[in-house]
């Protein structure tokens, strides 16, 4: 990992909370694949390109260019647990109440540690949401072939997800949203069944939402996890596509081809409040696809539109069409017991295959 203290100057910086615990890598003085039991809080000032398009994230590990690429401007280690708080309060100390909010993002598989900070980074810039950013760093291998490596850490990080929650919670005096991608999304479902487990109700009353993205979890697991909370945190939100490549490889791997975040099938989900948004119109079935909520222009128009609240509001009707910016969104709605389904399409496509 290579600091760029200059680059703030150049491009748009935004601060990201850390905690980690991903094990230091001396050769490259940062922080690695291998795991530690200990949990590192860190302050990291994350700057997103002059040149950046939304949508899209610009890498280069060696010496990047900060008018090109995003990049790590400082990275400030935090006191412990304690430091990591009071940091927290200071950043949110002067916001107004309704702004007091946090979000927790907890990366997916094949992640180095700057890429997930420059993914969290991006989606800060171009969708301009939560006040305070907390980034879960776990000990990903950064590597395709790393997949059972990142499935035994996602297991191994259970205890220090519970752990950065509560402490965020504490610190920003606010209730933290989850924002889990892929193979996170599996690593936040253990941690939520384990602080169910050990204090009942936390959950529930004390995050503002869930949304795990495409998440890669085998469906009767995620019912057994489910079956585990009295509760769900609300919202409670899947973003699933079937053209997704990595969860169709990510399928082949575990000999079960169906995972949760490429099956728009509620009927399994009927009994749980669960809101499923099916954005396969975006994606092209190419492996960039796997984040298309933060890579699409049209969803990001969606989103930062108000487009997810006003569906979070909807009360009739079964197909509907949304302003998203400079694009409209057409929405169809199927309801299953207390799960409901989205299905989200771009208006030109709909145009487009109508004759």
């Amino acid at each position: 990992m290579i600091l760029k203290p200059d680059a703030g100057s150049i491009g748009t910086p935004h601060q990201i909370f850390v905690a980690t615990n991903r094990a230091p890598n001396s050769e490259s003085s940062g922080y690695g694949k291998s795991r530690s039991e200990d949990l590192v809080y860190q302050k990291a000032t994350v700057v997103v390109p002059a040149e950046h398009v939304p949508g899209t994230l610009r890498i280069r590990h060696n010496n990047p260019d900060p008018q090109q690429h995003f990049s790590i401007a400082s990275l400030q280690i935090l006191k412990g647990e304690s430091g990591f708080e009071t940091a927290l309060s200071h950043q949110t100390r002067g916001l107004p109440a309704e702004n007091r909010n946090a979000m927790v993002f907890v990366h997916g598989f094949n992640n180095s540690y700057s890429e997930a900070l420059y993914r969290q980074a991006q989606m800060r810039h171009d969708v301009e949401t939560f006040s305070t950013h907390v980034n879960f760093a776990w000990p990903s291998a950064a590597k395709v072939v790393g997949y059972g490596h990142d499935r035994d850490s996602t297991l191994f990080s259970r205890d220090a997800l519970v752990q950065t929650l509560k402490a965020t919670r504490d610190g920003t005096k606010a209730k933290p949203f989850v924002l889990a991608h892929s193979m996170g999304a599996l690593l936040t479902m253990e941690a939520l069944r384990q602080i169910e487990i050990e204090s009942p109700g936390w959950a529930s009353k004390n995050l503002f939402g869930v949304a795990l993205i495409v998440p890669d979890i085998d469906i009767d697991v995620f019912k057994s996890q489910l079956a585990k909370l009295r509760s769900l945190p609300q919202p409670f939100m899947l973003f699933v596509s079937e053209r997704d490549v990595a969860l169709q490889v990510s399928g082949v791997i575990s000999g079960r081809p169906s995972r949760l975040g490429n099956d728009s099938d509620i009927a399994a989900l009927a009994d749980y409040p669960i809101l499923v948004f099916d954005i396969s119109a975006f994606g092209e079935g190419r492996n960039t696809d796997h984040f298309a909520i933060a890579t699409s222009p049209a969803l990001l128009d969606f989103i930062n539109s108000g487009g997810v609240l006003r569906l979070l509001e909807e009360e009739s009707g079964t197909t509907l069409e949304l302003d998203a910016g400079q694009r409209r969104i057409a929405v169809t709605k199927e309801t299953m017991g207390r799960a409901v389904l989205w299905k989200l399409e771009p208006v030109e496509a709909l145009s487009n295959t109508s004759g």
